[in-house]
């Protein structure tokens, strides 16, 4: 018999905040939020709740976020130290069990089935984490346990901040009915609008509509709305990541126009990208025609574009020819320019070649720690 699979989501609160405060108590009770210079057309990485009572949330514009909360204290992102915590909390899940899947450096999943701390028992185990890492690091984690992971990171939202939330195996068929279809992995705020429009807007309204009709509309992401509205997750929790994208970007203080500047910062981001590639030691890169590289610009009117296709080398010339398709004849002002390369899974031997041109999309690199 399979044993009931246990999966668990440890995610701390607000971190680089928490982070801040902790190490200056004089912050505590303050709006505080982490991230880049308004004056550099910084965004936020992170905020505490008290900033959020103010609609201050990660990823805005600092200079928006001070028109929302004037009286907010932006710290500069530090990042060798939040790493360090990050290695510090990894160090305390993995007394635990060494079936991890880290997110990102605040969040991860675990694998506890079968384990044998607390006779078996999954909640004593992540609250046993939760409270070593406050005990221990002086920082608040909230956690989430559930028969798989969509349910287990919906689990540790449930009852933020520093808060733990079980979903059983008898409690899904109930539970999952009034989830927002917001909250399935893969919904994003344009699909979200796309289901609302007719009528699905929480799983039980998914749950009624049919395998064949979500497949008819959404493609092949309808098996998946089919699976995940029923608190159906069969993926495993991953211990050996690979990294398949490296990129680089930079946000201008001003925007830039024109062939010969945009060319020249496009060389400057260029040349920091081959050096973080050279540090790529654990995961060396196969140059070859199943690389794609991708330019991304983000324009003064906040508009993004990216552009991505195979090419034989790593050569400027490529980013350039990218860079040119897609700024075409009619040049606008740019705040933003990126370019980068993903590479395929060494473990995937189909020969797939392919050409992306996505006008809507947005790279994310994650460097991972925890």
């Amino acid at each position: 018999m399979i044993p009931q699979r246990k999966i668990a989501h440890i995610d701390m609160d607000c971190f680089y905040a928490a982070i801040e405060i902790r190490d200056n108590p004089s912050l505590q009770g303050k709006p505080v939020a982490v991230g880049g210079d308004s004056s550099r057309r910084g965004v936020l990485c992170t905020c505490n709740y008290e900033a959020r009572k103010f609609g201050v949330h990660s990823a805005l514009p600092t200079s928006q976020a001070f028109k929302l909360c004037p009286q907010l204290i932006l710290m500069p992102v530090d990042m060798p130290r939040y790493k360090a915590e990050s290695m510090k909390i990894s160090e305390i899940i993995h007394r635990f069990t060494e079936r991890v899947e880290p997110l990102s450096l605040d969040e991860a999943y675990l694998d506890l089935t079968g384990s044998s701390h607390f006779q078996g028992s999954a909640t004593l185990t992540v609250q046993a984490i939760r409270k070593l890492i406050q005990d221990e690091l002086h920082l608040a984690a909230s956690g989430g346990v559930a028969p798989n992971k969509f349910l287990a990171k919906i689990a540790s939202d449930w009852k933020k901040p520093n808060g733990f939330f079980a979903i059983t195996p008898e409690m899904i068929p109930e539970f999952v009915k009034n989830l927002p279809v917001g909250k399935i992995p893969g919904v994003g705020k344009v699909m979200e609008s796309r289901l609302s429009a007719i009528g699905l807007k929480a799983c039980a309204d998914l749950q009624s509509f049919g395998r064949d009709n979500l497949v008819r509309k959404f493609g092949g992401m309808g098996f998946r709305l089919f699976d995940l509205c029923r608190g159906i997750d069969d993926e495993p929790v991953v211990t050996d990541w690979i990294r398949k994208s490296l990129s680089v970007e930079d946000t201008f203080a001003q925007d830039i126009q024109g062939a010969e500047l945009c060319l020249a910062e496009l060389s400057k981001i260029y040349q920091e990208f081959l050096r973080r590639l050279a540090r790529q030691e654990d995961n060396p890169v196969q140059i070859g025609g199943r690389n794609q590289l991708f330019v991304k610009i983000k324009y003064g009117d906040f508009r993004q574009t990216t552009i991505e296709r195979s090419f034989p080398s790593l050569d400027f010339t490529y980013f350039q020819d990218l860079f040119f398709e897609r700024y075409g004849t009619s040049p606008k002002p740019i705040r933003l320019l990126g370019l980068g390369l993903r590479w395929p899974d060494p473990l995937d031997s189909r020969q797939l070649r392919f050409d992306l041109d996505t006008r809507e999309t947005e790279d994310r690199v994650i460097e991972i720690t925890f």
